[in-house]
């Protein structure tokens, strides 16, 4: 069994709250009158999303997604610099591997495992201008694996999973500047009556 889908997305965000630039000036905000933040921002997203799903049969599943995505400031005023540029920190295309495997009969009927490889593009952090360096940082890869096994106990189903984000333990803080993006183990029980 195989299921594709393509969707495709064209909008704007529009009075988006960004910081004041005349706040805390001198002369325009002499009387500390003027707001913090005005809603005048504005972005646009467009793009082309593709997604598969593969089930050769009643235990494996194969899925894919590709994204292709503009976002631009189309208006910013306390960053003028970043106006008809790509959004900073929005990657243009990011792409997503997955399989699972259930296991269907015998002693070890329950259980799940699956696997995922993440592709995230390369972005821009911040722009350039008179007090900071533009900003920029390459794509990545991170893999993600996951356990869970399910069972029955009279009228109640157990379900226990494990996952570990970022299982090859990349170095998201040196390549990307993500703090917190290290290796880490989640575990869950879910209880349904």
């Amino acid at each position: 069994r195989l299921s594709l889908a393509m969707i495709a997305h064209d909008y704007t965000n529009t009075d988006i709250a960004r910081r004041n630039p005349l706040y805390n000036d001198p002369v325009a905000d002499a009387n500390q009158t003027q707001p913090q933040l005005v809603s005048s921002g504005e972005e646009e997203f467009r793009g082309l999303a593709f997604q598969a799903g593969w089930k050769p049969d009643d235990v494996w599943t194969f899925t894919g997604r590709v994204v292709w995505q503009d976002a631009i400031t189309v208006s910013s005023p306390d960053l003028p610099e970043e106006e008809g540029r790509p959004l900073a920190g929005v990657p243009r295309f990011t792409a997503t591997l997955g399989a699972s495997h259930r296991v269907a009969a015998g002693r070890l009927r329950g259980l799940n495992l699956g696997a995922s490889l993440n592709h995230i593009g390369d972005t821009v952090q911040t722009y350039e201008r008179s007090d900071r360096v533009q900003v920029e940082y390459p794509a990545y890869q991170v893999v993600g694996l996951r356990a869970s096994y399910t069972w029955k106990s009279g009228e109640v189903t157990h379900t226990a999973s494990l996952s570990v984000a970022n299982a090859l333990d990349t170095d998201l803080l040196a390549k990307v500047a993500r703090v917190g993006a290290e290796r880490s183990l989640t575990a869950s029980w879910r209880v349904a009556w």
